[in-house]
């Protein structure tokens, strides 16, 4: 591994002169040649009273000291510096909520770290669930796909806890209900144990071509998708209720808040029934997510009114997952 260090002695902040970054370049010992790279993306910051001093994006994110120092000024400064770095170093831009300490950048492309894994909870019936199964398939909209935190699923802080099982995903932003069955049949994915999270924007959207307008219908969408998953007879399935949305879901949800809360209960209590009949597991995170959302700052964990983002979203969405499936 070779590690090159520039200077950092420049903050020519209306040329991102601020923006800054360590690079490590990985050689095969053998071969001598170049697999790959990494970026440890960074900010220059210049306070009046001493020298410029680099600081990991990702320090900014975690290090609670630091955020006695950085202004919200700096700190929007900071958010365009990350999007500048990502962009230009690994072609993928990444929000700073999506941070991660090193960047890897291989032959073919951007490669992710995992995120960190949550405390288990052995007394879950999710992770009895998981613990048991060969290979998992994940199935769902934006929460599981990733779509606007860098790809990071709500599950990976829970099912990075196992190791040597088979994990799919099949998922898209902006899906439904109706329109998942699609995404599935485009991409089958065969699994022991099938998480399904879909809902949320069938409750959102109330569009009739592809949402499901009621309970029943929604529930007919289910065993569509049910019937569309060829080891659907030996498999197993667990459901999570539809995921809530803050007040401020306002421009993609076309429902007022008090009549969007109704229906989440009604569409949640008719899975709950549907699960209770079929033996499946039924899992409502919900209520913990949204405990832990009204006591503390929303935006530590969203990236918006309904996404978690990297750092602490996932890891509250998984946790709570986990603990709503907890065996009383």
């Amino acid at each position: 591994m070779l590690t090159a260090h520039g200077n950092f002695a420049n903050s020519y902040r209306q040329y991102n002169g601020d923006a800054t970054a360590m690079v490590e370049v990985y050689i095969d010992k053998t071969t001598k040649k170049l697999v790959g790279s990494s970026i440890i993306p960074m900010w220059v910051r210049s306070a009046l009273n001493s020298n410029y001093t680099p600081i990991p994006l990702k320090s900014i994110v975690t290090d609670e000291s630091l955020k006695n120092k950085i202004s919200t000024y700096e700190l929007e400064k900071v958010e365009e510096i990350c999007k500048f770095i990502t962009k230009t170093m690994i072609a993928t831009e990444l929000k700073l909520d999506s941070i991660s300490e090193k960047l890897y950048f291989m032959k073919d492309g951007y490669k992710r770290e995992k995120v960190d894994k949550i405390q288990i909870d052995k007394n879950s019936k999710i992770v009895k669930e998981i613990s048991k199964s060969k290979s998992v398939c994940f199935i769902g909209d934006s929460i599981t796909e990733g779509t606007k935190n860098g790809g990071y699923g709500w599950y990976e802080p829970l099912i990075n806890i196992f190791e040597n099982i088979d994990v799919s995903n099949v998922s898209k932003g902006s899906a439904t209900v109706k329109t998942i069955i699609e995404e599935y049949k485009n991409a089958p994915k065969t699994a022991e144990l099938y998480i399904i999270a879909i809902g949320t924007n069938d409750i959102r959207y109330r569009d009739k071509s592809i949402c499901a307008m009621d309970e029943e219908t929604y529930i007919k969408s289910i065993e569509s998708l049910i019937d569309n998953i060829p080891n659907s007879k030996v498999a197993r399935f667990a459901f999570i209720a539809p995921w809530f949305s803050t007040t401020d879901d306002t421009v993609l949800c076309k429902v007022p808040v008090d009549e969007k809360e109704e229906i989440f209960e009604r569409y949640s209590d008719r899975l709950e029934q549907y699960c209770l009949e079929k033996g499946y597991t039924y899992i409502n995170p919900n209520e913990i997510i949204f405990s832990v959302l009204d006591k503390e700052r929303i935006s530590k964990y969203l990236i918006d009114y309904i996404h978690p983002n990297v750092t602490c979203g996932i890891p509250l969405y998984s946790t709570a997952v986990m603990k709503a499936s907890i065996e009383k």
